[in-house]
Order: structure tokens, then C-alpha cells, then sequence
């Protein structure tokens, strides 16, 4: 049986994805999506965050989807 890492685990769990060969970038790029999927915004590490460019405009870009997928759009932004 494998040793998966730990399910919350953010960079122990990619670091195994990448580490494993084949197409380590594409599969890196799956795990991370996952991941984050699976933390949260909360549940990822900070300090890669806070360093990315337009790191606050990709947040509020994810906020209007959440808010589109529940119907809360139209309070955002009103139809004219």
C-alpha cells in the first residue's frame, strides 16, 4: 500500500505529486487546484499567497463567481 501524505497537508501533498515524475508540472497544477479546493482559501500557506501578482483582484474574482454559483450576483451587480 502507498504512504499518501496527510489529506491537509498542502506542501507535503504536492511535493509528492511533483516528485513522482511523468508530467510533474500538469499533475502539480491538478494536486494544488485540489488542495485548495479541498483547504480553502484559509487552509492555504500565506506567505506564496501575499507574493502573487494580483493576488487581490484573483480573490474578489473568486468571491463574484461564489456569488454567481449562489445567486447572489445580481446584488453585486445589478442589472441596469
Amino acid at each position: 500500500m502507498a504512504n499518501y501524505p496527510a489529506p491537509l497537508d498542502f506542501w507535503r501533498g504536492l511535493r509528492q505529486a511533483v516528485c513522482n515524475g511523468g508530467a510533474a508540472d500538469a499533475v502539480g497544477s491538478l494536486t494544488g487546484q485540489l488542495l485548495g479546493c479541498e483547504l480553502g482559501y484559509s487552509g492555504l500557506p500565506q506567505d506564496p499567497l501575499s507574493r502573487l501578482e494580483l493576488h487581490l483582484e484573483i480573490r474578489l474574482l473568486a468571491r463574484d463567481l461564489w456569488l454567481e454559483y449562489y445567486g447572489e450576483w445580481s446584488e453585486l451587480y445589478p442589472p441596469n
